[in-house]
């Protein structure tokens, strides 16, 4: 993309503007809804209004989502894992998937998205914290143990091409012995809209600039979570194969 071309930069202008103030209208939306709704119909109700929100999203960039298998609902505890490859991946897995996300802990200040995130059940881990990656699988056992599913991106950040690297095992160690599903998901997208720059601001800036996206996703068969020990490797690898899926709807 020429970054002196004027119509990406008015594209890029007019999509920030119109996600700020979906961010916002949504929020307020949400905060005023759950005074009428009964507390325990709250969550059920914040995931709909999320799902909805991410799904628009998705249409204020202009992504085309070339889609295998089905993201069917879970009476059980559920991890979703997914390869990471862009900031749209987020929206991505939260439109097809209700649940809460496993984040990286600063998105927790960020202005408005912030509160947004937390306020939605955002689970935070600052992976280079020893105290907070022990929170963060306490965290996820708990929300396990209360039947919801947890989408998480093992890698740890994002990478560019589609080489998966080692998963790390927190999110297995959180449903040792629960009745928990692991469903794996992959994802691939054009080189134009990974995230290969320095931060997510500037990604998601590059992103806002062009004129569409084309990703494709590939959900494979949930199972039972096996030993902690094992899953991370098994799960990667199921990853890596729904990667390849994922990438031959895209090339084709």
């Amino acid at each position: 993309m020429d970054e002196v071309d004027p119509i990406a930069r008015a594209r890029r202008a007019a999509r920030t503007a119109a996600v700020g103030a979906l961010v916002a209208s949504s929020y307020s939306w949400l905060l005023a809804r759950e005074k009428t709704v009964a507390p325990e119909a709250r969550r059920a109700m914040r995931q709909r209004h999320f799902r909805r929100f991410l799904g628009r999203c998705l249409e204020v960039f202009s992504v085309t989502v070339l889609q295998e298998g089905e993201a069917t609902q879970s009476e059980q505890g559920r991890i979703v894992v997914s390869n990471h490859r862009s900031g749209l991946d987020i929206p991505l897995l939260g439109s097809r998937f209700a649940g809460v996300f496993l984040s990286r802990a600063d998105l927790s200040q960020w202005p408005v998205v912030g509160a947004c995130a937390k306020h939605l059940g955002t689970l935070f881990v600052d992976r280079s914290d020893t105290n907070s990656r022990a929170g963060a699988v306490k965290a996820m056992r708990k929300a396990l143990k209360e039947r919801e599913t947890v989408l998480v991106f093992p890698e740890g950040t994002t990478y560019p091409g589609d080489d998966i690297r080692p998963f790390h095992p927190g999110a297995f160690v959180a449903g040792k012995d629960l009745p928990v599903l692991v469903q794996p998901v992959g994802v691939a997208y054009e080189p134009a809209a990974q995230y290969i720059e320095k931060s997510f601001g500037a990604h998601l800036s590059k992103v806002a600039a062009l004129r569409s996206v084309r990703c494709a996703m590939v959900i494979g068969e949930a199972r039972a979570l096996g030993p902690s020990r094992d899953e991370s490797e098994r799960t990667r690898q199921e990853v890596i194969a729904l990667v390849k899926r994922a990438r031959a709807l895209l090339d084709r």
